[in-house]
């Protein structure tokens, strides 16, 4: 049975009373040897709300999706960036770079640059970061209004502004983010191309066909005619060769005999192990076959350099009658076109490149064989040299070589 309404004392505390209508306990406790009030307690009014402190506004780094503008007009109606009771703490400005907006596509309903747009407001303009009545704020969209960096048939969003005025998250004159943003198009900011240079460097060039009986200059699209009549036949070539491999084999035999007693006594003991792999060279063979390797270079490099500077004419292409020229100008090569000729000539000899150097020496002296017009070997396309009979193209007198030298 539910007790009748009336004060009883508190179950939670013996020594205090409270009053129950019926369903429930009401008002604060009294002591039991207080006189309580006819009727139930009187009731208390809530207390007030506790004050709250004023908070920060959080710097905002893109648009707000529950931010709504002011009520009242743009910059040019009084709009104020300090906030006001019924808008909250004033947002603040946000940054004038960042990705470009999109750009419109243009159809029958997009404004054009400084046109009105449709529900905005007539007077004041709209400053960065501030919408006019009758717009909807960033991150926000409503009845016939679009969203952020989009036009519609209605208002626009921040993005897209009249003229003099940047859009929202446009980059600015001088901001951080103004050049090279993707998706700007070409000659604006700075963009990806706008000078019209290709951003991976230029197309390599194309070179114009060879004519047919020309030769080209290396690094240069110039062309030369090759009078193919004047060129030395590859027997004579072939001879001047021999005779010059087997005239420095004779004086390596002069300056190097020496040496070659001694390597032939110390190596003579072990030859026979030290030719099938089971022994080494002992370390005074190797100090006289490298003797033995730099005195033959050296003897190569004084017979063929200072000959094919001075005159085109080694002693073997003397005798056979035939001389090395320049394509250019039927000169003989300068001393540095020379030893370039010669390095092509003699890196890949058996001599210093051993067995791995022989296939390469065969390629360099057989290129002749199917090089046309100029019958170049590579040592001569190195210096864009080719080898011409003395009868046809003879050598200079000795007063126009020493004036052609005080000319270089």
């Amino acid at each position: 049975m539910t007790p009748i309404p009336g004060w009883y004392p508190d179950p939670a505390d013996p020594d205090t009373q409270r009053y129950w209508d019926g369903e429930q306990w009401l008002g604060a406790p009294l002591p039991v040897s207080a006189t309580p009030p006819p009727g139930p307690p009187a009731v208390e009014p809530p207390p007030p709300p506790a004050p709250t402190a004023p908070t920060a506004p959080t710097p905002q780094t893109g648009w707000t999706p529950g931010w709504t503008p002011p009520s009242s007009g743009g910059s040019g109606s009084g709009a104020s960036d300090t906030g006001t009771p019924e808008t909250g703490p004033a947002r603040p400005k946000a940054p004038t770079w960042g990705n470009p907006p999109k750009t419109p596509t243009p159809g029958p309903n997009t404004p054009g640059p400084g046109a009105p747009v449709s529900g905005a407001p007539v007077s004041g303009a709209t400053g960065p970061g501030t919408t006019g009545p009758g717009t909807t704020g960033p991150g926000t969209t409503g009845p016939g209004t679009t969203g952020p960096g989009t036009t519609g048939p209605g208002t626009t969003g921040p993005g897209a502004t009249g003229p003099g005025a940047p859009g929202y998250g446009a980059p600015g004159p001088g901001a951080p983010g103004a050049q090279g943003q993707p998706g700007w198009p070409a000659g604006q900011g700075g963009a990806p191309g706008a000078s019209g240079k290709p951003r991976w460097g230029q197309p390599p060039v194309q070179l114009p066909p060879l004519p047919p009986g020309h030769i080209r200059i290396p690094g240069t699209t110039t062309t030369m005619p090759i009078d193919t009549t004047k060129l030395a036949p590859l027997g004579l070539r072939v001879l001047a060769r021999v005779i010059d491999v087997v005239a420095v084999f004779l004086l390596c035999l002069i300056v190097n005999g020496y040496f070659y007693l001694q390597f032939a006594e110390e190596i003579g003991p072990n030859i026979n192990d030290i030719l099938v792999g089971q022994e080494t060279l002992s370390a005074e063979a190797s100090r006289l076959n490298w003797i033995i390797f730099v005195l033959t270079i050296g003897l190569w490099f004084a017979y063929e350099v200072p000959a094919t500077a001075n005159s085109g004419q080694t002693l073997g292409k003397r005798i056979v009658g035939i001389r090395v020229i320049r394509v250019v100008d039927d000169k003989s090569l300068t001393f540095g076109q020379s030893i370039r000729r010669w390095l092509i000539l003699m890196l890949p000899s058996p001599a210093v490149s051993f067995l791995c150097g022989l296939p390469l020496q065969i390629a360099d002296l057989l290129w002749c064989l199917w090089d046309r017009p100029g019958r170049q070997c590579l040592h001569d396309k190195a210096v864009t040299s080719i080898v011409v009979r003395s009868a046809a193209v003879p050598v200079p007198a000795k007063t126009e070589a020493k004036a052609e030298k005080s000319d270089r």
